[in-house]
């Protein structure tokens, strides 16, 4: 159902500023710079009756709905399809297991016996032959990687949360331990986070209540986002991260908050997760260093220096996770320790690597299509749905600049995410390259998907702009019937 004219917000820059810094306005009169595309009739009842600018009843039972589909999908994905990701979710279960019960891996660390005995249990996609489940443990060498947590490496704030919670359970629950499934199904608590966000986030945009919530209901239906929400990685943490860089950038650029502390500990939060999810924080940087320079020189000064303060900041609270938790692992376990991993996905960079690190460029267009799901929950259909929602979310920053016009806060959703699409192949490069000398032929859509919220982002503000609320409230409920039919068995290949 279209809102009427009076509650569509439409947002634009004053024409002092050229950019999104100035003002906001409905298509039927100005709006605070703080308030939501709704109307309440004083402010008194305004603070009692809303959170988050949003009506506390339409809140509460928009958040039990994302709940509900959070847990059920997970739930059923983790389930259904017990055995291990072969994306290493041995090695990162330990690392949630270990750091849970006080520890921290490092080089040569083998995984606890705990988790080789589950991952016998659990089995694997790859069929390989494992040790048996019942019975007496075994050297951890009779396993893949040698049985090593060659994870080590990542930051500790995704598996110190996941642990502890699936710990806590665990601890609690009679019987023998279920510490992989359970922290399989934490994952829905970081699904459930994300979704709430980009909500929130499309509202301050100036996004209808309805299309907000098809929005953020389209994050488990994207393949990336469901399968690392159910299975133990820090890949869980990456639309959370993304629908973050959302809300920043309507905070910066719609509500006028500049200043740079809260940008500055999100990225530094979504860094400590996984580096690579504070992509979409890094993306925000660049656009609003343009900004900044664009600003700088029309003599708007203190306007220019304040974005730079929050670029500065992004680039800072990256730069410390990295080099603060590298140096910490960087004198810890086995001198001369090489991974036993080394040399499947990468390879050695021979001469100048001004190629190699450039060979995977724009490859983050088809961020969607490239994905991977358990066999038990997948089917024609669902693949079929993917195609389409992949073409739609690629297209979608293009159609949106076609649709707003050049002085709208709105628009700048879309450069943030072509950025991000187009550099995050790049950053893995780089990264693979500084800190190994190696380089990978081809680099993996997951290591983008904290890319996707911005994707969806402006796929629901151009449906927003285009009165296309039908269609796209149709399209996914189309997709919520098929990805639970499929999650739940109920059609399948």
């Amino acid at each position: 159902m279209r809102l009427s004219r009076g509650h569509e917000q439409r947002v634009r820059v004053s024409d002092t500023l050229d950019f999104a810094l100035s003002r906001c306005e409905y298509l039927g009169g100005k709006m605070s710079q703080s308030s939501d595309a709704g109307s309440f009739p004083s402010a008194a009842s305004q603070a009692r009756r809303e959170v988050f600018g949003e009506p506390l009843i339409r809140l509460v039972s928009v958040s039990f709905v994302f709940f509900l589909i959070a847990v059920g999908l997970v739930s059923l994905v983790a389930l259904r399809a017990p055995q291990l990701s072969p994306l290493d979710e041995a090695t990162h279960a330990d690392y949630a297991y270990q750091i849970s019960h006080g520890h921290v891996p490092a080089k040569g660390s083998t995984l606890a016996p705990e988790i080789l005995k589950q991952w016998s249990c659990h089995g694997d996609y790859h069929g390989s032959p494992l040790p048996p489940c019942a019975g007496p443990g075994t050297d951890a060498s009779a396993y893949a990687g040698r049985g090593e947590d060659y994870n080590f490496g990542h930051p500790p704030l995704y598996y110190a949360i996941t642990g502890t919670i699936a710990t806590a359970v665990d601890d609690v629950l009679p019987g023998s331990s279920h510490f992989i499934t359970l922290a399989r199904l934490v994952g829905s608590l970081w699904l459930f986070a994300a979704m709430f966000v980009l909500y929130v986030a499309l509202r301050r945009f100036g996004a209808s209540w309805q299309l907000s919530i098809a929005a953020a209901m389209l994050l488990p239906l994207c393949p990336q986002v469901l399968f690392a929400s159910a299975t133990v990685t820090n890949d869980a943490p990456a639309a959370l991260s993304g629908s973050l860089a959302v809300l920043m950038l309507a905070r910066i650029l719609v509500q006028r908050k500049m200043g740079w502390i809260v940008p500055t500990l999100i990225t530094g939060l979504c860094a400590a997760t996984k580096l690579l999810n504070a992509m979409p924080m890094l993306s925000v940087a660049g656009v609003l260093l343009v900004v900044a320079i664009v600003l700088w020189r029309k003599a708007h000064r203190e306007e220019a220096r304040k974005l730079a303060l929050i670029v500065l900041g992004v680039l800072a609270a990256t730069a410390i996770v990295y080099v603060g938790w590298t140096a910490f692992q960087s004198g810890r376990g086995l001198a001369g320790w090489k991974s036993p991993i080394a040399g499947i996905s990468d390879r050695p960079v021979v001469g100048s690597p001004v190629d190699e690190i450039f060979s995977t460029s724009f490859t983050g267009l088809q961020l969607i299509n490239d994905f991977y799901l358990p066999p038990q929950v997948g089917s024609t259909w669902f693949t079929l749905w993917v195609r389409v929602l992949a073409f739609l979310a690629a297209a979608a920053p293009l159609l949106l600049l076609a649709v707003t016009q050049k002085r709208e806060v709105v628009r700048w959703l879309a450069p943030v995410a072509l950025l991000g699409m187009i550099s995050y192949p790049i950053i893995v490069e780089l990264q693979v390259y500084t800190s190994q000398g190696r380089y990978f032929p081809g680099v993996v859509s997951r290591y983008g998907m904290s890319i996707i919220p911005l994707l969806i982002a402006c796929l629901a503000m151009t449906a927003q702009r285009r009165g296309l609320h039908r269609w796209m409230l149709t399209g996914v409920g189309v997709g919520v019937a098929v990805t639970v039919a499929c999650a739940a068995g109920l059609i399948s290949n």
